[in-house]
């Protein structure tokens, strides 16, 4: 499931900050954009994304990781009602600790 509440409503400040964001590449803000993209309730994975994207699944695996230490995602796998095994995972969009702290933040 892709999980996108705290961003609703201010997309317009989100893909502004994302565009002048200097230390995201191209590819970076790609896989951001296409995460955006993807319906709600699927279940995330990287094959998921390899679908839409052009770049190999190893390109993939390092954007998520830097958009995750950057705090523009939050990942985390969800297991069965036995809590035996991995039966999916979850993605939550997120607005990185720089724009929640800065409420006005502009260009």
């Amino acid at each position: 499931m892709i999980i996108r509440t705290e961003i609703e409503g201010r997309m317009e400040k989100y893909f502004r900050y994302v565009f002048f964001d200097r230390e995201l590449t191209l590819k970076d803000k790609g896989v951001l954009l296409t995460l955006l993209g993807l319906p709600k309730d699927l279940s995330f994975s990287i094959t998921e994304v390899d679908k839409h994207v052009p770049e190999k699944s190893t390109a993939i695996r390092t954007s998520l990781q830097k958009l995750e230490k950057k705090g523009y995602i939050r990942r985390w796998l969800v297991r069965d009602e036995r809590n035996v095994r991995y039966v999916g995972s979850n993605l939550e969009m997120l607005f990185p600790n720089a724009v929640s702290e800065q409420a006005d933040y502009k260009e």
